[in-house]
């Protein structure tokens, strides 16, 4: 049985340690859930503080991927004075901050003691100088002609050691257990910034999974996608079950880069289980293929699927025609070997006789229809105009008058910024169109 606490106690139960996940939490609650309201005005003066720096003389550990670890480092002078003008403990920040050895969650806990004011310093001092220095580490970058997408490459390899991990967890958990009624903007605000440290030391391992899966889809909607995994796994994260964090995230990032990639896989849209048939589908056809070294039938590739268990629709004709359309990659192919007709020029199919090189006016009208309703960009709209030949943009910016080449050189972008513009209209096209219930694919 865990031991009562009141309200004028800001101490945890000396064998904390002993008690089980519901147990701890049942104490946090009696702790912080009436904890007078603190003066946030006193926190805000830690936020002119920097004293964590980025240093490179560290040595190298040996791992592949460790090559910048621990290379952030705290001004123990300026830590020191830091303590003494806004009366903190000294020893007991300085012992968080530099362990002697990698500490457990609940020492960490039980350093903080239940007390709120502590935590609320300790965890204000931590982020804000985290989220300076790595700021300025982007910066240094800058200056050093490094742009955004090098960053990235650079941005895995910044992390952070097993305790400080631990600390950033303990701090955010026990802060959102005292936040959980009041929501206070500070509060609020610290979370966000301690979310984002977290992310920025973790995208190694976004990168590692958006790896996985083919350049159809443009890296950073990957990348994005897995932040937003990252950040799931953060809410759902319990320090008590003594996890590594990364091992906890992995499953999450995955799970939310999966689902996105096959959402937009196939400028058709199937639903997720369809997809999910095709997938596991291919993976099989690639290692038969490897194994026997020739060209594999539908047929032979189905009867391997389910000899293996592998589920896969009933109807096989759904899932035929499904991996014929996740081959295609661009509207303007044809849409048989033998024909020169691509899937955009049959929008004008509504009409028995279309005019492809004139759409007529319900087409027209549905297109701009659509367009207004999808919220496309100017630069969108002048890409869409010049594939659909329709006047979105007022200036009859159609193919009839401009090559791509024409195109690209008027808009000062490149060709690969052209077609993944062309892919993100079309898909906001797309989705007004389904909105709409109006079938145009």
């Amino acid at each position: 049985m865990t031991e009562k606490i009141t309200n004028e106690s800001h101490n945890l139960p000396v064998n904390f340690s002993t008690f089980t996940s519901e147990e701890k939490q049942n104490v946090r609650e009696q702790l912080y859930n009436f904890s007078e309201e603190p003066h946030f005005d006193d926190y805000e003066r830690l936020n002119n503080y920097h004293i964590l720096n980025y240093v490179t003389d560290v040595p190298d550990h040996g791992k592949k991927g460790d090559e910048y670890k621990n290379h952030f480092k705290w001004d123990i002078e300026g830590l020191r004075e830091v303590c003494e003008h806004e009366k903190m403990n000294f020893e007991k920040v300085h012992s968080l901050f530099n362990p002697e050895k990698e500490l457990t969650y609940t020492e960490i806990e039980k350093s903080f003691d239940g007390d709120i004011d502590l935590i609320l310093r300790t965890m204000t001092l931590l982020t804000n100088n985290y989220s300076n220095a790595i700021l300025k580490r982007k910066e240094d970058l800058f200056y050093d002609q490094i742009d955004s997408d090098d960053y990235i490459k650079f941005s895995p390899r910044l992390l952070i050691n097993l305790s400080e991990e631990r600390l950033f967890f303990t701090g955010k958990r026990l802060l959102d257990e005292f936040n959980k009624d009041s929501k206070y903007p500070y509060l609020e605000n610290l979370n966000k910034k301690i979310n984002g440290v977290i992310i920025t030391f973790n995208q190694g391992l976004i990168i590692d999974e958006v790896k996985k899966y083919p350049k159809r889809i443009p890296f950073d909607d990957l990348r994005q996608e897995g932040a937003k995994g990252m950040l799931r796994a953060m809410q759902k994260f319990n320090i008590d079950m003594n996890n590594r964090f990364s091992t906890y995230a992995k499953w999450w990032v995955d799970r939310f880069i999966k689902l996105y990639f096959i959402d937009n896989y196939s400028l058709i849209y199937h639903p997720r289980n369809l997809m999910h048939s095709v997938f596991n589908f291919k993976k099989e056809k690639g290692r038969l293929t490897i194994k026997l070294g020739r060209k594999l039938t539908f047929q032979e590739v189905v009867k391997e699927c389910k000899r293996k268990n592998i589920k896969l629709p009933k109807n096989l004709k759904a899932l035929k025609l499904t991996l014929q359309q996740t081959v295609l990659d661009s509207l303007d192919k044809p849409k048989k070997p033998d024909s020169n007709q691509t899937l955009l020029d049959s929008l004008s199919q509504k009409d028995k006789e279309p005019d492809i090189d004139n759409p007529n006016p319900f087409y027209s009208n549905i297109i701009y229809f659509l367009a207004v309703n999808s919220d496309l960009t100017h630069l969108e709209l002048q890409i869409l105009e010049h594939n659909s030949k329709v006047p979105l943009n007022g200036n009859e910016f159609g193919r009839d008058k401009y090559t791509v080449k024409q195109v690209c050189e008027l808009l000062k972008i490149s060709p690969d910024k052209y077609y993944t513009i062309k892919k993100r209209a079309f898909n906001k096209i797309k989705s007004a169109a389904d909105s709409y219930e109006i079938e145009i694919f």
